[in-house]
């Protein structure tokens, strides 16, 4: 006897959150975040979104992730696009909205720490390695950028690629607490410290940090701020 099939409930996805369809692996490897963060910087250009009054014509969660899949892949904008059926000029205005918008909130969330937060990060890296006194980790990566069309051989350095020498200094909590990102490719990573603002914050502790850097001061270390490397 014919046995009549009950029919199976559609299930109706997201199409503005590709990220419903991800592992949280995937999500890493496509876009360098993990769910949470990327969550965190939708709500951030909705509030933004609200105070100035602009709303994003494209929901917000496909403008942070074209954003992002463009930093961290490198892409073409066509390419990135044809992941979230965006034209290339549409990619490339959201990217540059995306990137004022969180831009601009940068001081408010990269902030080295004072006070009272001083002794708690100390306590948070004695915690995790044992050394006592640390407020921050610091070292210098190169981000790679487009061939300029002047003065190449200024952004040319160690990676034989045109970069960006980026000085940035961590906390325990792996947040960025301070971040130098004028210099070209060129530049040793000494020069950026030598020239770096914060640099002055620790004349009056000893500063420890790799051979590539100068040894600033030479206090006891049990009673300095100290910034490995």
């Amino acid at each position: 006897m014919y046995q009549r099939q009950v029919p199976r409930p559609r299930v109706f996805r997201d199409s503005s959150n590709p990220l419903e369809d991800l592992r949280e692996e995937e999500i890493i490897a496509r876009y360098r975040f993990r769910p949470e963060r990327i969550y965190f910087s939708v709500d951030l250009c909705q509030a933004a979104a609200r105070d100035t009054g602009r709303c994003f014509a494209i929901p917000s969660m496909l403008c942070v992730l074209s954003y992002l899949r463009f930093l961290a892949t490198g892409a073409f904008q066509l390419t990135v696009g044809d992941t979230v059926n965006m034209s290339q000029p549409t990619v490339s205005r959201v990217c540059r909205k995306v990137g004022q918008v969180l831009s601009a909130l940068a001081d408010w969330y990269i902030c080295f720490p004072s006070g009272d937060r001083v002794r708690q990060v100390k306590q948070q890296f004695s915690a995790m390695a044992g050394i006592p006194s640390v407020v921050g980790v610091i070292d210098c990566t190169h981000v790679w950028i487009k061939k300029p069309s002047a003065n190449l051989e200024d952004y040319i350095g160690k990676k034989r690629v045109p970069t960006i020498n980026v000085q940035a200094v961590c906390d325990a909590s792996y947040r960025i607490s301070s971040a130098v990102v004028m210099w070209l490719g060129r530049t040793h990573d000494a020069r950026i410290w030598c020239q770096y603002a914060l640099r002055r914050r620790f004349e009056d502790g000893a500063v420890i940090l790799a051979s590539m850097y100068p040894l600033a001061f030479n206090h006891p270390l049990m009673h300095a701020n100290l910034l490995v490397t």
